[in-house]
């Protein structure tokens, strides 16, 4: 994950890229048991399959959830503008 090696290498902040990593697993084994119990994803466009997000730490998962699996679809700093991210 590129987040994680930007925070441990370019920022040397190798212990908020571990809790960073741990918090992310800890979300990805919520999302096994409980993948519908997170917002909607709305968008202005129509899209293809309905994307859930969930915060984790300063960042947003985004994620399809289907019926025998979930697919992670973007993992991205919070603060990045959203407008940007809809127009990719």
């Amino acid at each position: 994950m590129d987040a994680l090696g930007y925070i441990a290498y370019t920022l040397d902040a190798l212990k908020a890229a571990q809790h960073l990593l741990a918090a992310f697993d800890e979300t990805l084994q919520r999302i096994a048991e409980f993948p519908s119990a997170h917002k909607i994803y709305c968008t202005g466009r129509p899209m293809k399959d309905e994307i859930c997000k969930v915060p984790v730490k300063n960042y947003v998962l985004y994620y399809a959830a289907f019926q025998n699996r979930v697919e992670i679809r973007r993992f991205l700093f919070g603060k990045r503008v959203r407008s940007r991210i809809d127009e990719e």
